[in-house]
């Protein structure tokens, strides 16, 4: 029985020996081998979300004044913000929709790779804005705001849920163009935000981040092994047996695009984070990571955590996502899956949890002083992820140079030892 089709474009099922979808037209020749998901990136979508927010856009500017022009003051303000926080942000996302309905039907997502790129050129322009570096204006300064977010957080979004379907193909395809030079552009635009600082601090950050490549490329087989074989020698029992299935690498893994080497290089920056806040919270150390100064204050403290701790949750991680090994226990007759433990891996996320939570009611507590509601809503929400999106951007240079040379110049070779040492049994099926 053949393997059922379906079309990339609309999800119909295709018959077994059509050249082109019957419901829309697609080629058939590009086809998904496994159902689509309920969810995904079409035009259609991405015209709905565009109309549903221009439509209020317009209506909020121009309808209401018309409309009923003695509204209550609060009420105005009210649909200012809804417009600023909802509106806008939905037509710009429905356009970022279009542009990757595009890019995945023209077998080019990359293309939204470029968008996220964008997103942080927008982020540090409003930065220059604040620095006086370009002219001040409130519209202008609201509007990069707004657009680095959605740009940023939408263009990752949207490129996990291509993702899902460029996985199911038929055929593969280069969706890793540009991936390390786009790279190295998003560190170049985080070096060109701390240039408005000592010479001396852009120099710290690059330096942390060839530092930290170093102390991965030198100990992630040794801590991998000591994963693998749950011993601190990385020495393997006579109980166990190291299993690979099948004879392929995990190779998305081993070269992944621009979007999921960003998010890569986003674990070391949250691990410090949620570390010195939770550390904060327990400890008298007077960081203030809640206000800029404090989180300008803790940047030295993150480099430090990045360079010694981050190994534990970003390359070595890495590394098993790309070997997808198994071990065979012959006492419990169990094969179980490798990574990184799993009560570490719990404490990583519990820390993630709790430096968030903690981060974004300090935020918030301080913003929305003399607001109230629908302001302080708005105030809190703004400015919590204003303050993430800064400090994502002033440890980027560092995660990001770190994580690009790894994925450059130490992964192949950390493959080819972790295999060459532990000789995995190929079994198949």
């Amino acid at each position: 029985m053949a393997n059922k089709r379906y079309c990339l474009k609309c999800g119909a099922e295709l018959p077994e020996v059509s050249e082109y979808c019957g419901r829309c037209g697609y080629p058939a020749r590009i086809h998904l081998i496994d159902e689509p998901p309920k969810l995904r990136i079409t035009y259609k979508l991405g015209i709905v979300i565009f109309l549903l927010g221009l439509l209020s856009h317009l209506f909020v500017n121009y309808g209401v004044a018309f409309l009923n022009p003695n509204l209550p003051e609060n009420t105005l303000y009210m649909l200012v913000y809804a417009d600023e926080a909802l509106f806008l942000p939905l037509t710009l996302f429905g356009a970022l929709t279009i542009i990757s309905a595009y890019a995945k039907l023209s077998l080019r997502p990359w293309i939204i790779d470029i968008v996220v790129v964008f997103g942080f050129l927008c982020f540090v322009l409003t930065l220059y804005i604040i620095f006086g570096y370009l002219p001040k204006s409130t519209y202008i300064y609201a509007h990069f705001r707004t657009a680095s977010y959605i740009l940023t957080i939408g263009g990752i979004l949207c490129r996990k849920m291509i993702d899902r379907e460029v996985n199911i193909l038929n055929m593969q395809i280069d969706d890793t163009k540009f991936s390390y030079s786009l790279a190295m552009l998003t560190i170049l635009l985080s070096i060109s935000y701390l240039s408005s600082l000592p010479l001396a601090v852009i120099l710290s950050s690059l330096s942390a981040g060839i530092i930290t490549w170093t102390v991965w490329d030198t100990y992630t087989p040794r801590i991998t092994r000591m994963y693998i074989f749950k011993n601190w020698r990385g020495e393997k029992g006579e109980w166990m047996e190291v299993v690979q299935i099948g004879d392929k690498l995990n190779w998305r893994e081993l070269k992944p695009h621009y979007t999921n080497l960003l998010l890569k290089s986003f674990t070391p920056i949250l691990m410090a984070f949620s570390l010195l806040t939770f550390a904060d919270e327990i400890l008298p150390l007077g960081l203030e990571i809640s206000t800029i100064e404090g989180m300008a204050k803790s940047i030295k403290y993150s480099l430090g955590l990045i360079m010694v701790f981050s190994i534990f949750v970003s390359s070595t991680q890495w590394l098993f996502d790309v070997l997808d090994l198994r071990i065979f226990d012959k006492r419990e007759n169990v094969l179980e899956k490798v990574g990184i433990i799993s009560y570490l891996d719990s404490f990583i996320d519990v820390f993630a949890l709790i430096g968030f939570l903690i981060t974004l009611y300090n935020v918030a507590a301080r913003e929305v002083e003399g607001a109230t509601g629908v302001a302080a809503v708005y105030y809190s929400i703004s400015s919590t992820v204003f303050v993430l999106f800064l400090y994502w951007i002033t440890l980027l240079a560092t995660s990001l140079t770190a994580t690009l040379l790894y994925f450059k110049f130490s992964i192949r070779k950390h493959v080819n030892k972790v295999l060459r040492e532990i000789g995995p049994i190929q079994k198949y099926g």
